[in-house]
């Protein structure tokens, strides 16, 4: 939603944070076990500080090509960035996606 959607409600006060704190939309399970670690969240993990060092790296994450690969997402402020970033890393492809400047709202 958009901050003008008539169905967007602001809370001004913190007791009406509490409130609503637990309809979050993946909802925490206690003893829940996150799934195996895979070779591509290992690697991102692993040059996560050396890709973000490149300026206009905003920041890095997993998808899959087409024929189900993993691949590091690299997503960059523009193009010019791009020829900067390696092609792959320990055998993962990065793929850059421009993103414009992104900024908190």
């Amino acid at each position: 939603m958009s901050m003008t959607d008539p169905g967007l409600r602001r809370f001004e006060k913190p007791s009406e944070w509490r409130r609503y704190a637990e309809t979050a939309a993946i909802p925490h399970e206690a003893g829940a076990v996150s799934p195996p670690e895979t070779d591509a969240d290992r690697v991102r993990r692993a040059h996560e500080v050396s890709l973000r060092a490149i300026d206009g790296v905003l920041g890095t994450g997993i998808t899959d090509d087409a024929a189900g690969a993993a691949m590091i997402v690299v997503y960059v402020r523009d193009e010019a960035t791009i020829p900067r970033l390696p092609t792959e890393l320990e055998g993962i492809r990065l793929h850059p996606r421009v993103t414009g400047i992104v900024r908190a709202l």
